[in-house]
């Protein structure tokens, strides 16, 4: 029997999965509006035995959906969007029902940018001193055609905000750079864009055995920008991971990265459980630190792990 995927939800992410999951088998979705789609999770679970399952929905209902897949019997592969849940409360309720499935991973895509890979590489044996990693994108450009204050982003409720959506620096610096141990940030919402979530942060990490590690992020910057500097005992070196281009003291060499092959590149290691996808414990500790830097502004201090 083929790979047959369900997509749940069918935003533009969710669209995303699905137009390129039918390149590697057949995709059916649930949607509460887009015609060609289930309307819930159990119409779809009666009408097909599902291979694979990607929960693509906003953010505040990733959690309910695989209680959901869990409590119907699906046991195969489950991919959820990044970031893995709202909250570590919801990441305590995913984690429980996790053995429901083959295997859960969690969908950032930016581990299979080129330029990333190419960084890495380029980094292994260097002693990383200080590590900075920027990433800003206004949000009025992100979804043409729409209203940026109704999107999922800019409601709490959709578990949306900066902080969240552009997560994937934090699961990099994980990744990279290892556990962190204490963290302490400035940020939320500066009132410029009239929503309710977050617009941005400053955030420093302070790791277990690595660098100083500092994040900026924002939903203003135009145009668009996502780099990661590293300073080792030896080298300046940078990656721009939107113009696909790895540096070392200036001397730069091409990486291209065309979104949807990162995309498809996540898809393969998800359907053939090559493990460089985020795991559901790393997922886990993103949600865990994104918890820790929301407190670190609350309580004006530093964070422990």
């Amino acid at each position: 029997m083929g790979l047959h995927f369900l997509v749940i939800g069918q935003g533009s992410i969710g669209q995303r999965h699905s137009r390129l999951l039918a390149e590697e088998g057949t995709v059916d979705c649930v949607s509460a509006e887009a015609p060609y789609a289930y309307r819930s999770i159990p119409e779809a679970l009666d009408a097909h035995v599902f291979s694979h399952v990607v929960i693509a929905n906003p953010t505040s209902r990733h959690c309910d959906s695989v209680e959901e897949l869990a409590a119907l019997g699906f046991s195969g592969h489950l991919m959820v969007e990044k970031p893995l849940c709202a909250d570590i409360a919801q990441a305590a309720r995913i984690r429980a029902r996790s053995d429901a499935f083959a295997s859960v991973v969690v969908g950032y895509n930016l581990r299979f940018c080129p330029a990333l890979i190419a960084l890495r590489a380029t980094m292994a044996g260097s002693t990383v001193i200080e590590a900075r990693l920027a990433v800003g994108q206004s949000l009025l450009d992100w979804r043409p055609g729409s209203d940026y204050r109704t999107s999922s982003s800019a409601r709490i409720s959709s578990g949306g905000g900066v902080l969240r959506d552009l997560s994937h620096e934090l699961d990099l610096a994980l990744l990279l750079f290892g556990p962190w141990k204490r963290v302490v940030a400035i940020g939320g919402n500066y009132g410029l864009l009239g929503i309710e979530t977050d617009e941005a942060w400053s955030i420093i990490l302070d790791m277990q055995n690595g660098p100083a590690v500092s994040i900026s992020m924002n939903y203003f910057d135009r145009p668009p920008q996502r780099s990661i500097t590293l300073t080792t005992t030896s080298d300046t070196l940078v990656a721009d991971l939107i113009a696909g281009t790895v540096s070392r003291n200036g001397e730069l060499e091409p990486f291209p990265a065309a979104r949807d092959e990162m995309y498809k590149a996540l898809h393969r290691d998800f359907i053939n459980h090559r493990e460089t996808a985020c795991s559901l414990s790393e997922g886990i500790e993103v949600v865990r630190l994104i918890d820790a830097i929301e407190r670190s502004v609350r309580e004006k201090r530093w964070v422990e792990a």
